[in-house]
């Protein structure tokens, strides 16, 4: 049965912050039956397949994928190709949204026919920090008037699974770095092609966690160079499409 929200996480050693994660999306003010957590886990090394299956068999809309590490590309297109929500959202493993936003913004969408909604402003919270149930999140969100407005990268998008699909948009496998925002870039241009209707909120909502010793902060210079081709290359194929000169 199709839902209204899938909730895209690609995951790896993420044992210690998935309980975390997951009550931030368990306190999202959507019930069980409206919404879908789709989990892949890349190859982990620690016990975070074990975490995702005892939440699996509490909580029946959390689905859980096992597979041989092959980046965070691949995982998440595994993620997208079991989703059936009428909304997509990603959301890494090691981080969490504050209270009630997914509800706020499928309300927002559902009541100004908008197709893509942009975070643009994230909170840092430190490797420590944990989930906390706030009823005073403020959610200030600004409908758009054209659809020329891009963003930066996967999480911050929270966009209808009906655009991607329509013009089969997938992150770039083996792409390590910068692979989200090619994604976004793929986004943007394709709802420019179908003019849709953006909005965006300047709220803090996504909490990013700053971990020193994750894979982005390990730079492979060759990898990191071979990866800015590959982005160039595909920024070209999409600005050879006919449609609006603005972007």
């Amino acid at each position: 049965m199709s839902k209204i929200l899938s909730v895209v996480i690609p995951v790896y050693n993420a044992e210690k912050y998935l309980s975390n994660c997951f009550d931030s999306l368990f306190d999202q003010g959507l019930s069980q039956e409206e919404f879908e957590i789709i989990c892949v886990n890349d190859g982990s090394k620690d016990n975070s397949i074990g975490v995702l299956n005892e939440y699996a068999e509490k909580y029946s809309n959390i689905v859980v994928v096992d597979k041989e590490n092959t980046g965070v590309s691949d995982t998440r297109n595994k993620g997208l190709d079991l989703a059936t929500g009428e909304y997509v959202a990603f959301c890494d493993s090691d981080d969490y949204l504050c209270t009630g936003v997914y509800k706020t913004f499928i309300d927002t969408m559902e009541a100004n026919n908008v197709d893509v909604l942009i975070m643009r402003e994230f909170k840092t919270v430190s490797d420590t920090e944990t989930y906390k149930h706030d009823e005073n999140v403020e959610i200030k969100i600004d409908v758009l008037k054209d659809s020329n407005f891009s963003g930066r990268n996967a999480v911050a998008l929270f966009l209808k699974r009906e655009l991607i699909e329509k013009h089969n948009i997938r992150f770039y496998k083996g792409m390590r770095y910068a692979e989200d925002t090619l994604f976004a870039a793929k986004v943007f241009a394709a709802g420019m092609i179908d003019n849709v209707k953006l909005a965006v909120t300047y709220s803090p909502l996504y909490c990013y966690r700053f971990n020193p010793n994750s894979a982005m902060r390990s730079v492979n210079v060759k990898k990191h160079m071979e990866d800015m081709f590959i982005m160039a290359k595909e920024y070209k194929k999409i600005l050879s499409q006919e449609f609006n000169n603005e972007l």
